[in-house]
């Protein structure tokens, strides 16, 4: 009942997730709503996994000792089945992405105050040239600049290069 909920939510919600993706170049806001989320065996990380149906399951090949383990005559053990393969098909994209978060959670750590400050400005001149200028460069810019502030907790480029910004700018600050 709250699976079938949250798919309703995730259709409601639609029109505002596309862009959303479309800005994040991923599907990952569409993932809540319409994805079973899981927690790794280790509980270190949390997947994804497609919804069971009949149709996904023909299609994938499943391993034999995972076959041994379930029985595959009841949609239950299809369904357990299915959600091991989808784990053990995944797992090393899974553990690559958790090695990348734990790599960018290092690296927007130390300067994330600083990011934040400069994203609530960056949007603050924004809507205020919004509200001033309507859609004219300035606001392109400052939409532009509070879209890379943002993504300096996604991406771990951006973020290497605010911190180094943030870095040289102290280190000018101290020489003076």
């Amino acid at each position: 009942m709250i699976r079938l909920f949250k798919i309703y939510i995730g259709l409601v919600l639609t029109p505002i997730l596309l862009p959303l993706s479309a800005l994040t170049l991923s599907w990952n806001p569409f993932r809540y709503f319409f994805f079973k989320r899981k927690k790794t065996e280790d509980g270190k990380g949390i997947y994804y996994l497609p919804e069971y149906s009949t149709a996904l399951y023909k299609k994938m090949t499943i391993d034999s000792d995972i076959k041994a383990k379930n029985d595959l005559r009841t949609t239950k053990g299809k369904r357990a089945a299915f959600n091991q393969q989808n784990y053990r098909d995944n797992k090393l994209a899974l553990e690559e992405e958790i090695k990348r978060q734990k790599r960018l959670k290092l690296l927007t750590s130390e300067n994330k105050i600083v990011v934040i400050l400069i994203l609530f400005i960056f949007i603050l001149l924004f809507i205020m040239s919004l509200y001033f200028f309507d859609l004219s460069t300035p606001t392109i810019v400052f939409a532009t600049l509070s879209y890379i502030s943002y993504s300096y907790f996604s991406s771990e480029t951006i973020a290497k290069w605010f911190n180094a910004a943030i870095i040289k700018i102290r280190n000018f600050s101290n020489f003076n």
